[in-house]
């Protein structure tokens, strides 16, 4: 019996030493790598806030003075981008041949990003782009935007309508100008 006992005893504290061995080696902090997928897609996003609208109209009667243009308008251009290591974009401003009426040049100038713009969102022109009947080349008025947004409202673009020529103008009621603003990449 003293025999059986020594045996069970052994036998106790080796499993009692293998099981402190095996907890030490449970409770040792493991680690595995997560693989995430994450995809960045091209952003290209341009869109535009409210009208501009000018009225040309006589100066006080008798008065012998040229014509007076209204006030300048302010209107906004809203984008997002996303873009390629070293890339950039820029928001382009062109017009159609006579889509301005003769005589007319029609300033537009981007003056203030949105309050909440980020990231690389562009910077402005100074002294915007002229309009004219002439068919525009394509002029930019934001450069250097890579990944980054205007902003909400937007770009505040600031349109002045000025009379150059009066002998070209000429009455024709109302008339709509389609000014075609593009976010694309930079040449």
């Amino acid at each position: 019996m003293k025999k059986t006992l020594k045996k069970t005893m052994t036998f106790l504290f080796v499993g009692a030493l293998l099981a402190l061995m095996g907890s030490a080696a449970m409770a040792a902090p493991d680690t595995d790598d997560q693989l995430v997928g994450i995809t960045i897609s091209e952003i290209i996003d341009v869109g535009t806030t409210g009208t501009a609208d000018f009225t040309i109209s006589a100066p006080a009667e008798g008065s012998g003075l040229s014509p007076v243009v209204s006030a300048a308008e302010t209107t906004s251009v809203e984008y997002t981008s996303t873009v390629g290591a070293a890339e950039t974009r820029s928001v382009d401003v062109s017009v159609l041949l006579n889509a301005i009426p003769a005589g007319l040049t029609l300033n537009v100038e981007a003056t203030a990003l949105g309050a909440s713009h980020g990231g690389d969102d562009g910077d402005l022109v100074a002294d915007g782009i002229d309009l004219t009947s002439a068919a525009s080349s394509v002029d930019s008025i934001i450069t250097g935007i890579g990944s980054g947004h205007s902003g909400s409202p937007g770009a505040t673009l600031t349109w002045t309508l000025s009379i150059t020529t009066l002998a070209d103008v000429v009455v024709q009621g109302a008339t709509d100008a389609t000014v075609t603003l593009t976010l694309t990449d930079a040449a």
